[in-house]
Order: C-alpha cells, then structure tokens, then sequence
C-alpha cells in the first residue's frame, strides 16, 4: 500500500472505482511494470556507468523462464482434491 499512497491521495477511492469497473487486475498488472521500471533505471544510475540504460535494462530484466510447462487443470484437480481430503470437525 506505501507504493499507493506514495502515488495516490486516496488510494482506497481508486480502488473501489477500479473494483466497480473490473480493471483492478490491468491496474495491478501495469503499475507494477511500472515501479519495475522505476527500480531498473534508480539501479542504472547508481550502478550503470559503464552501459547505456538500454543495454543495462536488457542485462538486469528478470528472464522469461522457458521450456517449463504448468498443467493448470492438473494442477486445479490436485488443490480441489487436497480440499476433498479435508473434513471439517
């Protein structure tokens, strides 16, 4: 939330406004871009001297992680039977 409020007067308005309209996901999604971008380029200032912030930002920007496959419904079952599992007492 201090990222919020460093931002935002009101935070909690926005939210309820970006809850209302179904856009608090994209919100998230982009101001994290955002404050990543943000930390690349503070990082560049202080630690980039020798490389432009292009090549800087392309050397420091976290990987796609390739060839891992996720079976997201495996995955769903799994939870779902571990939640079977459980009785209540």
């Amino acid at each position: 939330m201090d990222l919020l409020f460093k931002r935002y007067a009101s935070p909690f308005l926005l939210f309820d406004e970006l809850i209302v309209n179904g856009q608090s996901f994209e919100f998230i999604q982009d101001m994290l871009k955002e404050i990543q971008e943000e930390s690349i380029y503070k990082l560049w200032l202080y630690k980039g001297f020798d490389k432009d912030y292009s090549e800087f930002k392309e050397m420091v920007r976290p990987k796609e992680h390739k060839g891992i496959n996720i079976d997201i419904e495996g995955a769903i079952q799994s939870s779902l039977n571990v939640m079977n599992e459980l009785k209540p007492q």
